[in-house]
């Protein structure tokens, strides 16, 4: 191996390679000898080689599958959008780069959701080329994050100043803003600029926002451990950290109705670590393992309303499983998708619940990946998908446009709304918008992903990374996935060319 490379490289993984080429030189002599031991010496030299190649870091490539990918180009030399800086909404998505210098977007913008304006005032309705988002970089404004979901036609942008904005769709109060149907450009939203935002759910008609501990508080503690005790910063939030838990110090907030954040009394005392948001319900996950679920809230509520009231009281989802040791499961990490939620145990098994129509069977969960443990979970509209302590990726789910890493039938075929715009649709109403994502419609245009008369679908997990190794490159490494409506982004790394 070339000196100067391993001399840019780290000693732990210089140390790596070292080990791997004195296992390959060992499994060499016996290559004559076992079949077997000639099958792993060239799985040796394939990881030195691919290492050795990797010296600096590889090279980085962003890609999708499903509708419309094979029109969208995503130049990362140009602007450098990172895999974990995609965020989906209805239709729409949201990128940045690694610290969300500059931010792009593309899809739907009817309601002004990228910040840059919508239909009311001339702006870009929808553009499946990036479109660059100014308006932060022209305030002088450092976005921190970003937060949005599949069932929204809003955004959230948090600041590093622990401001948030909204913009986007806001008929229903769900941005937290009284009157309007519609914030154009980013607004500053103060019921929410003044504390520390951990998570910002926000669905069709409302908004779940979860809160820690007061922002003047946590700098007030922050504040005398630093100056008056001496202690280190990174220790200091520890502590901080460490009060808010054992105090119980974190609020859930919901918008919508009138624009007012409310704080939801019935999540008192419950130390609320991951929210996800679906069309029928809310899940929040306590700190002890404890899987808790809200209906869809009024003004319609779940696809059961029909003007009258309904049951949306905060009850436990207690599937009928437990440990070998009689204990109940433990929940660690939850995701929603527009008819399905995953849930991942803490000993990294994968469960998956079907709901339709505001109806699931809370009790009996689908195991996913047996003899297998997973370490990430995610959902995008209609698709799932999992990510094993090995490293693999696997997707499952709706597969009509190829977002499961299948080829769709007749390719990515026109739809309405496409390539016109229509001033009606401007008007529509919540409930009309909402039918539309439930069923087929010709009417389809903009608001949300369209459901194709090509019924696809992966319903056993299928391991994505073999097709991108097959399809891309033979030596790439998948580092990242998400999903959106109808389609799948993921980021991967490939070895440097030789020169």
């Amino acid at each position: 191996m070339d000196q100067n490379a391993t001399e840019r490289i780290s000693p732990e993984l210089a140390a790596y390679i070292a080990a791997l080429e004195s296992k390959a030189s060992e499994a060499m002599m016996w290559k004559q000898r076992s079949t077997s031991a000639e099958a792993k010496a060239l799985n040796l030299e394939s990881k030195v080689s691919t290492l050795q190649r990797w010296v600096g870091g590889g090279v980085e490539h962003l890609h999708s599958v499903g509708r419309h990918a094979d029109r969208i180009a995503y130049d990362l030399t140009d602007n450098k959008i990172t895999g974990a800086h995609v965020n989906y909404g209805l239709n729409f998505a949201i990128y940045g780069d690694a610290n969300y210098d500059e931010l792009f977007a593309n899809g739907d913008n009817k309601h002004g959701q990228w910040g840059i304006g919508g239909r009311s005032n001339g702006g870009a309705v929808c553009s499946l080329p990036l479109v660059g988002i100014r308006f932060f970089w022209e305030e002088n404004i450092q976005v921190e994050s970003v937060y949005t979901n599949l069932a929204s036609q809003c955004v959230f942008w948090r600041t590093k100043k622990h401001e948030v904005y909204g913009s986007g769709n806001n008929r229903w109060g769900q941005l937290g803003q009284p009157g309007g149907k519609k914030m154009l450009t980013p607004e500053r939203i103060p019921a929410l600029s003044s504390r520390n935002i951990i998570d910002i759910q926000s669905c069709t008609w409302y908004s779940t926002a979860l809160c820690g501990m007061d922002q003047s508080t946590q700098s007030l503690i922050e504040k005398t451990l630093l100056k008056e005790h001496g202690i280190e910063k990174n220790v200091a939030s520890l502590i901080v950290s460490f009060v808010e838990e054992r105090c119980v110090l974190r609020t859930v907030f919901q918008s919508g109705h009138n624009g007012v954040w409310q704080e939801m009394k019935e999540m008192k005392g419950l130390y609320i670590t991951k929210m996800a948001v679906s069309m029928d319900h809310v899940l929040f996950l306590e700190r002890d393992g404890r899987l808790w679920c809200k209906p869809t809230p009024p003004p319609f509520g779940n696809r059961a309303y029909s003007g009258k009231e309904h049951d949306d009281l905060l009850f436990q989802v207690l599937p009928d499983l437990q440990y070998d040791d009689g204990e109940a499961v433990k929940w660690k990490s939850i995701e929603c998708g527009w008819e399905v939620s995953l849930a991942l145990d803490e000993q990294n098994r994968a469960f998956l619940w079907q709901h339709s129509k505001g109806h699931c069977d809370w009790s009996k969960p689908r195991r996913l990946l047996q003899g297998h443990r997973v370490t990430q979970i995610g959902c995008g509209a209609n698709h799932s998908m999992l990510r094993t302590d090995e490293g693999e990726f696997y997707v499952l789910g709706d597969d009509a446009h190829g977002q499961c890493f299948g080829l769709a039938e007749g390719g990515d075929e026109k739809e309405d709304g496409d390539g016109g715009d229509s001033d009606d649709d401007d008007d529509d109403n919540d409930e009309m918008t909402y039918a539309r994502m439930l069923s087929p419609s010709p009417m389809d245009e903009q608001d949300a992903c369209s459901f194709p008369m090509t019924k696809r679908k992966v319903r056993s997990p299928r391991n994505i990374n073999c097709v991108i190794r097959e399809r891309i490159h033979a030596q790439a490494v998948v580092e990242s996935v998400r999903l959106g409506c109808n389609v799948t982004s993921f980021t991967i790394r490939t070895p440097n060319p030789r020169r």
